[in-house]
């Protein structure tokens, strides 16, 4: 299985249209929030499996503030973040996934790639895809085979 994570397209569309070209075949595309409207519109014009959730510059209601999904063994959370304030402090969102039970944490609001442990928790940020916003633009693949999970990080 492959999945493409993405965050924070901001009004993108271009971009998330080349990534999801570039990546064909994929099995699922996963926005983090601030843009995911611009995800369902090229899902709707390329035609692939999308999940997300709302990033504090989208639409309410639509997508969840978090979601927890199962890759192998592992458990995975995914959500935006910006309600765990994590551009101050990660720990309120590694205690977010113990309570979870979740194993990985997906997040995305700072624009900041970041892969680390806090509290027993890893915790990957794949960064903003747009590089108007940051330095570097990126986004993660995450394949999921009989040897467990491998994550990537890879650059615009």
């Amino acid at each position: 299985m492959k999945v493409v994570i993405v965050s924070d397209s901001h009004g993108n569309f271009g971009v998330l249209k080349r990534i999801a070209e570039r990546e064909m075949p994929f099995d699922l595309m996963f926005h983090l929030g601030d843009g995911i409207e611009e995800a369902v519109r090229v899902q709707q014009l390329i035609g692939f499996n999308l999940d997300g959730v709302e990033g504090n510059n989208d639409v309410k209601g639509i997508f969840p503030a978090s979601l927890t999904l199962g890759f192998g063994k592992k458990r995975c959370l995914f959500t935006h973040g910006h309600l765990f304030e994590p551009r101050r402090d990660l720990s309120l969102l590694a205690a977010y996934a113990k309570q979870s039970r979740a194993d990985l944490v997906f997040f995305g609001h700072t624009h900041q790639y970041y892969d680390g442990i806090v509290k027993g928790v890893r915790l990957l940020n794949p960064g903003s895809v747009c590089s108007h916003l940051t330095k570097e633009a990126a986004y993660l693949l995450l394949k999921v085979d009989e040897k467990g999970l491998k994550i990537e990080k890879v650059l615009i």
